[in-house]
């Protein structure tokens, strides 16, 4: 995700910190990341899933790459 400015933390952050701390003209969006296992028939891996909510994203449009997708069962 490409942003002007990120907070970080590895705790929620409150929503009355996000907004007075904010231009309230700026679009915010909040992408929570968390280490998970994959597992599949053949292996285990490590995995960083990451989720974010709307609006996303924020500028522009997002499609998938449809080229790079491998098929796997989990």
């Amino acid at each position: 995700m490409g942003a002007d400015m990120i907070l970080s933390s590895s705790r929620p952050i409150e929503l009355k910190q996000r907004t007075e701390s904010l231009d309230p003209a700026l679009q915010t969006t909040t992408l929570t990341q968390f280490i998970s296992m994959a597992e599949t028939d053949e292996q285990n891996v490590l995995s960083t899933i990451r989720a974010v909510d709307a609006p996303y994203p924020l500028r522009g449009k997002s499609l998938p790459n449809l080229l790079n997708i491998r098929p796997h069962r989990i």
